[in-house]
């Protein structure tokens, strides 16, 4: 079987979310296809790990939970709170 090129194909996108398609259009180097195709990869894996048991966890990383984030899927096995007196005697 011959590979055929898929053809264009259209979505609807509303007015209200036209600026998040500029955007992405412009950080994508004028290739949406390939912005939506990212965007779409990562909705899947997330759902698939979702519907396998997984969250997507966010955990802040820094002094005093400033700064950045990092978020990944996983499951929560616990939980370590530090308490107010937590390095003080």
């Amino acid at each position: 079987m011959e590979d055929v090129a898929m053809p264009n194909k259209t979505i609807y996108v509303s007015d209200e979310d036209m600026p998040v398609f500029r955007r992405a259009q412009e950080l994508a180097g004028s290739n949406l296809s390939a912005a939506i195709t990212a965007a779409l990869r990562r909705y899947v894996e997330i759902e698939e790990g979702r519907l396998a048991g997984y969250d997507e966890i966010v955990l802040p990383v820094g002094i005093d939970n400033a700064g950045r984030k990092v978020r990944f899927s996983g499951v929560l096995l616990g939980q370590w709170e530090r308490s107010a007196s937590f390095g003080s005697e």
